[in-house]
């Protein structure tokens, strides 16, 4: 075990380390000020809903992995909490009273014990779920750590073990309680780094010490190869242009209306709506499902049905071209009628889950209560709204990733209502991959 001011100065010591963190960090402020925090705020001032919050949260924390909550502590415990609750509005709302940074420690102790009480709660009493309580301190420390990253630390395991080696914290009351005691023995920690390098340190100075110590300081001595930078955005094109049939490859130039390309095909007498759900239909082809073709020439219908029926779940989809971006504004009504014609022929074929949604260049954002009337009132789970461009990047990812199956895929049309983020890519991966979406393509 590395005594603590060895620890120390060995890392300052360390250009690999010092350049590696020092370039972490600078990603982690322009994400968390960038990104989550945004993202939080929308939440806590209830702009968003839990149900968006949860899947972009955890993209974020894919697509960015600076912090470990897309692990069990994290992301896991959030699931398991969704999973178990009998009431979604009472979890959003026991969500948006305790995320606020903490006014002082006891109140963080006080919101850390009840949100492990509420897990309890939810294990108890859930048949399917059984959240953990230790993850409360990590799961809240990590959201009061993006609002006051000097005041409040993030709960690391690997802290906590280390500390504990060192007789500096010992787990003995209750988990509010414990994560003071925490607090207190890294406020030691930075007392004694400052006196031994003359050098001013942070919570995340001592955790990213640590951790270099623990786990990253014996691969390196041992030559092990770090992680490869993810790809620029010119190679990524020139993935996307590699990988995808030539009918789709110009899907989201389509759907904006881009001048040139609906010049093109009014040479070829082609109309570019009809463009478009032609290759709406090829995309989820590739992606594996069976499509019955509808739309243009067919009545008031909507443009396509994707059926994925070993994996029980099918998507009644809709085209819309728009150079301005798609609003839902009064076609409800014709969201409605495309659902009533086909579910009940779905539900007769065997399909149990049925999911909306709208292909198109970009979105306004949607009135959500609309949204949740559409699936309180019809047969389906979810209304999605998906861009052209990320359609293009899912169907990448199912070429080059054998693995990836129409479960997988679920992610993006059943997660929850709304417009589908770039980041929420990242949840339809499989979870061995541990890559982000960005590295992978």
């Amino acid at each position: 075990m590395t005594a603590p001011t060895d620890l120390f100065e060995s890392f300052l010591e360390s250009d690999r380390a010092q350049s590696r963190y020092r370039e972490r960090n600078e990603k982690r402020d322009q994400v968390r000020d960038e990104r989550l925090l945004p993202l939080l705020n929308q939440f806590l001032d209830g702009e968003i809903t839990l149900e968006e919050f949860k899947p972009r949260n955890d993209g974020l924390n894919k697509q960015h992995p600076y912090w470990g909550f897309d692990g069990f502590n994290g992301q896991m415990h959030f699931n398991q909490m969704w999973n178990a609750t009998p009431d979604q509005e009472e979890l959003a709302a026991h969500l948006r009273e305790i995320l606020p940074n903490p006014e002082s420690r006891d109140e963080a102790a006080e919101r850390i014990n009840a949100h492990a009480d509420l897990a309890q709660t939810y294990r108890d009493n859930s048949i399917d779920a059984e959240p953990r309580y230790k993850p409360a301190m990590f799961f809240l420390s990590y959201f009061w750590h993006l609002q006051a990253p000097t005041e409040y630390p993030v709960f690391y395991v690997t802290s906590e073990h280390y500390l504990e080696d060192h007789d500096r914290f010992v787990q003995d009351g209750e988990y509010g309680e414990d994560y003071v005691e925490f607090i207190e023995a890294l406020d030691t920690l930075i007392d004694l780094a400052t006196e031994t390098t003359d050098t001013d340190w942070e919570y995340r100075d001592i955790s990213n010490a640590i951790y270099w110590d623990q786990e990253l300081r014996p691969e390196w001595e041992a030559d092990e190869e770090e992680d490869v930078d993810p790809t620029g955005s010119s190679q990524q094109e020139d993935v996307l242009a590699s990988f995808l049939p030539t009918i789709v490859s110009d899907l989201g130039a389509v759907a904006e209306r881009d001048g040139a390309v609906e010049a093109e095909y009014e040479e070829q007498d082609r109309d570019l709506a009809v463009v478009f759900e032609e290759k709406l239909h090829h995309s989820f082809r590739i992606l594996g499902f069976d499509v019955e073709e509808l739309g243009q020439g067919s009545g008031r219908q909507p443009d396509g049905i994707a059926t994925a029926v070993r994996n029980d779940y099918a998507i009644i989809y809709d085209a819309k071209v728009r150079s301005d971006g798609y609003s839902i504004a009064t076609d409800d009504r014709a969201i409605r009628e495309y659902i009533e014609t086909h579910a009940r022929q779905l539900r007769d074929q065997g399909v149990r889950r049925i999911y909306f949604a709208i292909v198109s260049s970009t979105f306004t954002n949607p009135d959500h209560s609309t949204l949740r009337e559409l699936r309180e009132t019809t047969a389906v789970e979810s209304i999605v709204f998906l861009s052209a461009d990320l359609l293009k990047d899912l169907m990448v990812l199912r070429l080059r990733e054998p693995y990836l199956n129409l479960d997988d895929i679920r992610a993006v049309f059943g997660t929850r209502d709304g417009i589908f983020r770039r980041e929420e890519l990242n949840n339809v991966l499989p979870d061995w991959r541990d890559v982000t979406v960005d590295e992978f393509l």
